[in-house]
């Protein structure tokens, strides 16, 4: 494995540049020869490696010494050789596509399970019922500051064009400020923390880089995860209590509004247990699509076998908006009978796959 060119090979005589006040983007720290702590060669800092020098493999948990030891942190993935050609072609569109909706995006990065190559393309039988699963794209986009994260219709746009023909793969968007990327990794946001060490950069400008990231132990993890579990999983069932209430008392778009509120609240509850951050969103379609990612069997609560499944969930998705400003919005008592057995299922779900995951922190 090369690591560095030998001692001397790069010097102020042939790359004078390298010498002038520049500043590492990585460390923050000047430009000076360094020796690597495994095998004692001399070379540059991560910048003149990146800059001028193409083929280099990182060495395994190198570190460099500038009054302290520190850690080099190997860059971010760009290959997508492990994934099928189809799938690359998809990737290809996906971000012709959000640079065409947004060209002053600063980096597209694929990350979940087409990233670390476990992606899923099966069936999940139940009840004598055949559910199709297959994984997702997640994609997270990097841009300037948050007014570009708040153009909502910009991302709807997107997303929905992302989802057309020919890309057969559900894609979700997940838009955050380099600021808030790069904040998020120095408090080691797991979330961030993971896509950095697992993601696949599909587009960058350079002109800005991801922050080091600080790597949470198990015990911290498990920590996060159940103060998350405690405070959503409560409130989402504190809101069906309200649907319940309302439903006795037959205000029937009232409790339609309660029991979106207590599904997307299950939904939180998984998100942030499994990764730490949840979407400023309140689709429901998008966000049974993101948890799913995370235990196939999630499929199963809102099934869309037949036209009057379809209706039903259609209308507890629309009752976040239109069954409190709509006057046409209208779900029957027999309607949220069936939905509120279908959230009864997510809770119980919602429940074992959280506690699974909090627990298995403990034998990481």
């Amino acid at each position: 494995m090369v690591v560095a060119p030998a001692v001397g090979w790069a010097t102020p005589a042939i790359f004078p540049e390298m010498f002038l006040n520049h500043e590492s983007r990585e460390f923050g720290l000047p430009v000076f020869p360094y020796s690597c702590d495994s095998c004692h060669s001399l070379f540059l800092c991560p910048f003149v490696l990146r800059t001028y020098t193409r083929h280099l493999d990182p060495l395994h948990g190198f570190s460099l010494y500038l009054g302290g030891w520190m850690r080099i942190i190997p860059p971010m993935k760009k290959s997508l050789a492990h994934l099928p050609k189809h799938k690359r072609e998809e990737l290809k569109l996906v971000t012709e596509i959000i640079l065409d909706e947004c060209p002053t995006v600063l980096m597209v990065i694929l990350f979940g399970s087409y990233a670390r190559g476990d992606w899923v393309e099966d069936t999940y039988v139940e009840n004598h019922i055949t559910y199709e699963y297959a994984s997702d794209f997640d994609i997270l986009v990097v841009v300037r500051s948050g007014k570009i994260v708040n153009s909502t219709d910009t991302w709807r746009r997107a997303e929905a064009r992302a989802r057309r023909f020919p890309v057969r793969t559900w894609t979700n968007l997940i838009v955050e400020s380099i600021e808030t990327v790069n904040n998020a990794l120095a408090r080691g946001h797991y979330f961030f923390t993971d896509i950095k060490k697992e993601g696949v950069r599909l587009y960058d400008t350079g002109e800005f880089q991801l922050g080091r990231r600080r790597k949470l132990n198990p015990k911290e993890r498990r920590g996060i995860a159940r103060a998350h579990f405690k405070e959503w999983f409560t409130s989402a069932k504190e809101f069906y209590t309200q649907f319940e209430f309302a439903f006795r008392r037959r205000s029937y778009k009232i409790a339609a509004f309660e029991l979106h509120q207590a599904t997307e609240r299950f939904y939180d509850a998984i998100l942030l247990v499994f990764t730490n951050y949840r979407p400023k969103i309140h689709d429901l379609e998008k966000l049974s699509h993101m948890v799913a990612g995370h235990d196939p069997a999630l499929l199963t609560v809102f099934p869309q076998a037949t036209d009057e499944q379809k209706k039903c969930f259609d209308l507890l998705k629309r009752a976040y908006i239109e069954a409190r400003y709509n006057p046409g919005y209208k779900i029957t008592k027999a309607q949220l009978e069936y939905l509120a057995g279908r959230v009864k299922k997510l809770q119980r779900l919602t429940k074992k796959i959280c506690q699974a995951r909090i627990e298995s922190y403990l034998s990481a």
